[in-house]
Formats: C-alpha cells, structure tokens, sequence
C-alpha cells in the first residue's frame, strides 16, 4: 500500500469516526432538580438521542389521557438507570433508558407508570430539590400516573400495584402506602370522569361535562376531624368578588402576607379547594419561626433561664401542626363521622394538587350562596417519638387560629 493511499484510508476512517451521530448531542443542563425513579446517580458526560417512536407514541398517550396541551420537555434516551424528570431552568426534560425500555419492553404497565410518574413531575411543576417537599411531591406525581393510566386503560389497578410494590424506587423516604393511596385517588378521580360522574364536580355547563377535570378533586365532604370558621361574606360579596379568580386573589394575597407560600388547589363541587403547607404552630396559636415553622418535628426555640432548660430535658417538648384548607362553594356539606387522618395523608395534599387556579374555574361568576369556608386539621407530637397524630377536639377554634395567625387581618385588608 503506498503511502498516498495509506494517508488517505487513515483520514477517511478519522471522519467516520469524529462525525457525530444524527440526532446525537452533549446533555449540558443542570440536573440539581431532579427524579430517578429508581438509583439516584448521573453520569459525568450524557449523551442524549433521539427519542424513538414508541416512546414518543406512549408519552404522547399519556398527554392526551391528562388533556394536556401546553407542557414543554423533551424526550430523549440517554444513559439514566430507567426513567428522569430533570427540571432545568431553561428547558425541561424526561430521559430514558433505551435498553431498560427493551428489557421490558412486554411490561407496558411498568414503562407507562414509569413515564407518566416523571411527567407529572412536570405538570405539577414540582421543585424536585432536597427532601423539605419530597414525599408530597412524590406522591403528587403518583396521583397523576394513577389518573391518566385510568384513562389509556392499557393494564389494570392490580398491575399497577405491583409496579409500585415491587419496582425500586430512589426515594425510600416515601411510604408505599401512601404512594398507593396517591395513585388510588388519582385512578378514582378518572374512574369517577369516565363513568360520567364528574368526581362530584357539578360547576360545569352541560356542554363540559366530559371534559377532564382541570384539578385533581378533594374528598367531599372534606375530611372530618376539623375545626373551621366561616368568613364574613362581606369580603368576598359578588359586588366584591365577582368571580372565584377574585376571591382566590383575595386569600393569596393574605396568604402570601403572612408567608404561606406553598398551597395546592383541588375541586369541589361548584367550586375549589386550596390547602396549605403544614405549619408548627405555638400553643397561643401564633406561627412558629421561619426556622421552625415549616419542620414536621416539635421544636424547642427558646429558653426562659436554666431552670426552663431543665425541664424541656425532662418533660419533653410538645409540637402543635396545622393544615388550613380554604374551602369556596355554594354548596352546604357537613363534617361527617369518621377516624382521623394520618399526617402524611394531610402533608401529601401540597403535592397532589394543582400549582395555581385554572382560568376555566377562575372565570366562574359567583353569586350570593357562595361562602369560604376555612378548615383547620390540627396534628400534635411530642418531642420523644416526634410522630404527629390528629388532635380533636382541636385546641383552638377556627377563628383563633386565623386571627393568632395573621390570616383573618390579612384578609380583611
């Protein structure tokens, strides 16, 4: 071989094999804020390709199923250990394992959940960063899966029970149970739309009925196990407040004044839901320090002298949590009989429900049979075990607790 021809081939094979492969780039977001579902690790260098039509096509009926027409990610396969919802702060992305997919390719329940998990991620617009929120985050995207897996209708209830039961998942803090009881809501909610009964949720014109449902449904009647106040109707008077957009204006700006950034919104019948955060609280009512406020275990903030920190030795320190839930409609309902509700049930509602007010449910006018009614679930710990269990009868009304904690002046503004 001459040394022309050799220098030729040598170059020839030099392109083939710095020429990239179509479709083939460097994945160079930020993959603080994000979901595995099972191991946590990233690779240093991640390729990303082009997604291949079958997931294309199955991410696409899962859209559909949550009639969902405005929600921007990509979809690659890329070198994660299954499935990753990765939330960059210019681009959002859900990632797959091309040879994971193959392996399993005859579970369609498995790779479906797995997929429809990490989009509700998105559709939630969950933070997907640290462990403050995890566990209702998680959760909140269970919910989704559980809805629009109903809705395709490819596997069963069962099938999807075993997915959960069995399939490692990264975040080991999350309770099944309470994964499961997620994804029961959400599959209920969608069994509920598809059997023409609208979840409870009568405020549709005719013509809607058979639309999907804009926010996840909220037990009806609420929970029991409350204590609640009912605020005065001149605050939010039609005159006032013409539509539920207004009226939801009217309790976030409060809320925002008083620091309860975080709410989630649900349907109810004629109208909406929203919940806050779960909150530690003082024994007089008054919220706790930012840096104890928002923790799920009792705190001790300060001591009054030596004798004070004796005793906080001796008598362990008892923690008081509340849930507030902003309930707007016109319909009367009563607190109904029955057990309490378990902490993480009441701290998986900020995950589970929508992130704002729907403008379809916004636009809704309101009339003189509305009321806001405000629920307060109220949860005690002491410091030895610092397991929070449902207190009642409550130890504060609901009035005392929205006037200790700023909420009612705030409102009255």
């Amino acid at each position: 071989m001459s040394q022309k021809t050799r220098f030729l081939l040598l170059n020839f094979i030099f392109l083939i094999f710095t020429i990239p492969v179509i479709g083939q780039r460097l994945f160079t977001a930020d993959t603080t804020h994000r979901c595995i579902y099972s191991d946590t690790w990233f690779s240093d260098d991640i390729i990303l390709f082009e997604a291949e039509p079958e997931v294309s096509k199955m991410v696409e009926a899962i859209l559909r199923a949550g009639n969902i027409s405005n929600l921007p990610f990509e979809v690659a396969y890329a070198s994660v250990p299954n499935v990753a919802a990765v939330m960059d702060r210019e681009k959002n992305y859900l990632l797959y394992n091309k040879s994971y997919f193959s392996a399993n390719r005859q579970d369609q329940a498995l790779l479906y959940f797995m997929l429809a998990h990490a989009i509700g991620h998105f559709q939630n617009r969950h933070d997907l960063n640290g462990e403050h929120l995890r566990s209702s985050e998680e959760t909140g995207a269970d919910e989704f899966a559980g809805f629009v897996m109903r809705k395709i209708g490819i596997t069963t209830r069962d099938e999807l029970y075993r997915v959960i039961r069995t399939t490692p998942f990264s975040y080991k803090k999350v309770d099944k149970e309470a994964r499961i009881a997620a994804f029961n809501s959400g599959w209920n909610r969608a069994d509920a739309h598809l059997k023409g009964q609208g979840g409870g949720n009568s405020f549709y014109e005719e013509g809607m009925r058979d639309a999907t449902l804009p926010l996840p449904s909220f037990t009806w009647p609420p929970p029991p196990q409350y204590t609640s106040h009912v605020l005065p109707k001149n605050l939010y008077d039609p005159k006032v407040a013409p539509t539920l957009g207004h009226i939801d204006n009217i309790i976030c700006n409060a809320l925002d004044a008083r620091g309860y950034s975080q709410r989630s919104y649900f349907c109810v019948p004629n109208g909406f839901a929203m919940v806050t955060q779960l909150e530690q609280f003082n024994k007089t009512g008054t919220s706790k320090g930012e840096e104890s406020r928002w923790v799920d275990y009792p705190v001790q903030e300060n001591f009054d002298g030596f004798w004070d920190y004796m005793k906080a030795l001796v008598l362990p320190t008892v923690g008081y949590f509340r849930v507030f839930v902003f309930v707007v409609t016109d319909k009367t309902f009563s607190q109904p009989l029955g057990k309490n509700i378990p902490v993480k049930e009441a701290e998986g509602w900020i995950g589970r429900g929508g992130r704002w007010l729907p403008e379809v449910v916004g636009n809704i006018h309101t009339t003189n049979n509305y009321r806001v009614t405000v629920l307060v679930y109220e949860f005690e710990a002491t410091q030895a075990n610092k397991i929070a269990k449902q207190k009642h009868p409550c130890l504060l009304t609901g009035q005392k607790h929205l006037e200790t904690s700023g909420l009612l002046n705030a409102i009255s503004k």
